[in-house]
């Protein structure tokens, strides 16, 4: 069985010949090949005789589908998925692994250092202290008290649920949206299931933790935006696609919102370049770091490999993640 693991430089870097061997050891019988994405030409080469595919942000389209007929599975580095052309490796039969539940701490703890630096401004006193040589605490308006506040978080999976236990710990009122949990279960980890009416009416802070799907993209729209009636701190710490930029934008600059911490965006890499979410102080924008700590990456690295194998060894119930 040829096992094949590919993507850019940078992100192989972050294997270590201990991750190569762990598959060479649970998986003795396989070939397993090492390949820093050159070009398409050449990958589709590799992809021809692999068998399964290790990988975390590489596009697989439906061209690179359509040449790996003898591909099992693919196992991603990532908790995501939309690299690949879901529908096409579905229809082939492919299965796709994604890794779960590495990174829910510094996602969590990401999310509210976010919030912590935007409702204390502190951009905007780094500004006025390093480049204005201002030193006046009132040289932006005093914001609201954060034990004050209501936040309403949009997906109440495992991050979600971390970042409640850690709201609750400043004295925040919780709110909570998503189909798929009970009142009952929202109670019990001492937040409120509310109806968006309600959250529109009352957050001072939205987060959002939403899992990639259809009916989420664009989600937080212009007319979303308009019926928030608190001026909220937006953050999205969940998929770029779900919100609309273009949307966020005049939302910041009418005031809809007072100010927005991002760690994702539609397009990564962004052009950053006259990017009309850049130089304010009122937003804070990091480069899809939210995941990221020696200790997540340890993680994501085992949990990966071991998917990986575990998918081939038919060992399916001891996969960390959702097989799609």
């Amino acid at each position: 069985m040829n096992i094949l693991i590919c993507d850019s430089k940078e992100e192989l870097s972050l294997l270590e010949q201990s991750d190569i061997n762990m598959i060479r050891e649970n998986l003795p019988d396989c070939n397993v090949e090492l390949y820093p994405y050159a070009n398409k030409k050449e990958f589709l080469e590799k992809i021809e005789k692999a068998e399964a595919l290790l990988t975390a942000f590489l596009p697989v389209d439906a061209e690179v589908l359509r040449k790996a007929v003898k591909l099992k599975v693919i196992c991603i580095m990532a908790s995501g998925y939309n690299n690949i052309d879901i529908v096409e490796a579905k229809r082939r039969g492919i299965a796709v692994c994604t890794a779960a539940d590495y990174c829910t701490q510094e996602v969590a703890d990401h999310t509210m250092a976010l919030l912590l630096a935007l409702i204390r401004n502190l951009k905007h006193y780094e500004r006025d202290i390093e480049e204005r040589k201002i030193w006046n605490y009132g040289t932006v308006p005093g914001g609201l008290r954060l034990a004050d506040s209501v936040l309403a978080i949009y997906g109440f999976g495992k991050i979600g649920k971390a970042v409640a236990q850690r709201a609750l710990a400043f004295g925040v009122k919780v709110l909570v949206k998503d189909p798929y949990i009970t009142a009952e279960t929202a109670k019990a980890h001492g937040v409120l299931l509310a109806e968006e009416t309600y959250i529109k009416e009352h957050a001072h802070i939205i987060s959002n933790h939403m899992a990639p799907a259809i009916e989420n993209k664009n989600y937080f729209n212009l007319n979303y935006f308009k019926e928030l009636k608190q001026q909220p701190i937006f953050l999205n710490l969940g998929r770029g696609e779900t919100v609309d930029e273009e949307a966020l934008t005049k939302a910041l600059d009418i005031g809809y919102i007072s100010g927005a911490g991002l760690d994702v965006l539609k397009d990564e890499p962004p052009v950053l370049e006259y990017n009309p979410l850049l130089y304010r102080e009122n937003i804070i924008i990091t480069p899809h770091s939210a995941f990221y700590s020696g200790t997540s990456i340890m993680a994501l690295k085992n949990i990966s490999c071991m998917n990986l194998i575990n998918y081939l060894k038919g060992n399916y119930s001891a996969i960390k993640g959702r097989v799609v």
